[in-house]
């Protein structure tokens, strides 16, 4: 049951910055580039911090700072990806995409 409300809870905040970031492109159309390529950069860079990077890191006999290590990547990793997944779609279905300017 903890683990559906975390989730129910971690779907929630994409959502509410989904709608922050779609009202501000809104306001902005000329921030989509640049939103499109922060998007990418931080959903790429959580992928790797998350799931490349925990490899890397050796273990340590009798000492838990390796698997501590890989828990705080994992968290910023998951971080940033709850960010960028959003921010990712936002900007696709923002109202100044190429597909609008294409009706007008």
């Amino acid at each position: 049951m903890r683990q559906l409300a975390a989730a129910l809870l971690l779907i929630a905040i994409g959502f509410a910055f989904f709608r922050v970031l779609r009202a501000r492109l809104r306001r902005a159309p000329m921030a989509r580039p640049r939103m499109l390529a922060g998007a990418c950069i931080c959903l790429a860079l959580g992928v790797v911090v998350a799931l490349v990077f925990p490899r890397f890191v050796s273990e340590t006999p009798g000492s838990p700072a390796s698997t501590v290590f890989v828990i705080v990547l994992w968290a910023i990793g998951a971080t940033l990806i709850l960010f960028g997944l959003p921010a990712l779609i936002a900007t696709l279905l923002s109202p100044g995409s190429n597909r609008d300017r294409a009706e007008n």
